[in-house]
């Protein structure tokens, strides 16, 4: 519809219904109306914040973990109350993600801290149903560590030690082997001696972790020895300069082998009375004793031994420190690194008071190969005294020669009958 020119406007006012003052009242109510929308919406964004922003402390044992809790909940409160002051409650969608995310760091942190807390409570019990397996005292200082940190960082609660010592000789006990028979009579009784286990290194290394226990008490024996004898055992393999994990592990098994080695020679016996016309002593034979001969001067590798005991090379000596002892022959003429090696027995020689023998298969920790002359002290060799000897019929042990050979170094010298305490073997 189009005006005209000469339009007045008259007739088109249209009076409102009720008069002034009923709308005046419409009026106020639109205003009223937009207020409470506008205040509803205000309230559900601040119900909406405060719940979003709500975090309950989780209860844990630890003093320090629930402070490091109420530290991280604080500083949520203030940095996301000042945002929402700021925007009136109204936060945009970004605000909103973020104040998520940090909450969730905080809700995590809990979570982990409750798991620790539970875990340590496992554990508490566990210790005290078994304090035979649980080592109480260590226990109560990763208590105390846990109560001042806030961090309980065990995976399992501490083992109570036993004695590897006393374990590997239960263990060898069991073993029901017969190695290197040696026949013993002892008042008209006649007794088989047998080692329980030939390779004792090797037993002592199968059994290094059968008992969870015991090998924490090895670990503590080789945490007393002193930085020179752990040195002995340790070296850089790969020459990188520094002893790896590996490495250290290499160094603690063969010490294990050397240090447990007399706590698994374990011998059974079975006896018998002495046949009818056999005499009785108490000397010591073997069924199989080598006839050795006595010899007045022998060369060996790079020396020579005088007045010394001939083995025939029949009996093995197994799991021999090398501690002290020299290579005499081939690359291996100095000092051997400590470790174990096994041999052959070649000779024995009481001036010295030594014994020669020839390895057998090769040794890592004293790094010899086979057939490698080696001369050991005798007192390096467990049981070296029972070992049998025989020089021209007469029977007797490495441990009467060396016997002798003490109490003649420590008589002044002076005319005897006997200048020479070998004379009654030299005789034919």
């Amino acid at each position: 519809m189009a005006f005209s020119q000469s339009f007045t406007g008259k007739d088109t006012a249209v009076r409102l219904e009720g008069g002034g003052t009923q709308a005046q009242q419409g009026m106020s109510q639109m205003i009223l109306d937009a207020e409470k929308l506008r205040y509803d919406v205000y309230q559900k964004n601040r119900s909406e914040f405060l719940k979003n922003a709500n975090i309950d402390p989780a209860f844990v044992l630890s003093d320090s973990a629930r402070k490091t809790q109420m530290l991280q909940i604080e500083a949520f409160n203030k940095k996301w109350g000042k945002r929402a002051q700021e925007t009136n409650y109204n936060l945009s969608q970004q605000d909103l993600l973020d104040m998520q995310t940090h909450k969730n760091l905080i809700i995590s942190e809990q979570q982990n801290q409750m798991s620790q807390y539970e875990l340590f409570q496992q554990h508490r019990d566990l210790v005290a149903k078994n304090p035979n397996r649980y080592d109480v005292n260590k226990f109560a200082e990763a208590t105390d560590s846990y109560m001042q940190s806030g961090v309980y960082d065990q995976t399992m609660p501490p083992l109570k030690a036993i004695s590897f010592g006393s374990f590997i000789r239960e263990q060898a006990s069991k073993a029901k082997g017969e190695f290197e028979p040696i026949r013993e009579i002892v008042g008209g009784r006649e007794g088989i001696k047998t080692r329980n286990i030939q390779d004792i290194p090797k037993f002592i290394e199968d059994n290094l972790f059968v008992n969870d226990q015991a090998t924490i008490g090895l670990l503590e024996d080789w945490d007393k020895q002193s930085p020179e004898e752990k040195n002995k055992w340790l070296s850089d393999v790969n020459q990188d300069k520094q002893i790896d994990a590996s490495e250290r592990k290499n160094g603690i098994v063969n010490w294990a082998k050397q240090f447990y080695a007399k706590d698994a020679e374990i011998s059974s016996y079975s006896w018998r009375n002495v046949p009818t016309g056999k005499a009785s002593t108490t000397g010591s034979t073997t069924s199989k004793i080598p006839e050795g001969k006595f010899v007045a001067k022998r060369p060996y590798g790079t020396k020579e031994y005088n007045n010394s005991y001939e083995f025939d090379g029949s009996k093995i000596l197994r799991n021999v420190s090398t501690s002290g002892a020299v290579g005499i022959s081939g690359d291996y003429e100095d000092a051997l690194a400590s470790g174990n090696v096994s041999g052959r027995l070649l000779l024995y020689n009481p001036d010295k008071d030594v014994l020669v023998f020839e390895t057998v298969g090769s040794s890592e920790s004293a790094e010899t190969k086979g057939t490698t002359l080696v001369e050991v002290p005798a007192g390096n060799i467990s049981g070296v005294d029972d070992i049998p000897i025989t020089i021209n019929g007469a029977k007797g042990t490495v441990g009467e020669l060396r016997a002798r050979r003490q109490r003649q170094q420590s008589t002044p010298t002076q005319p005897t009958q006997e200048p020479n305490a070998w004379d009654k073997y030299k005789r034919k």
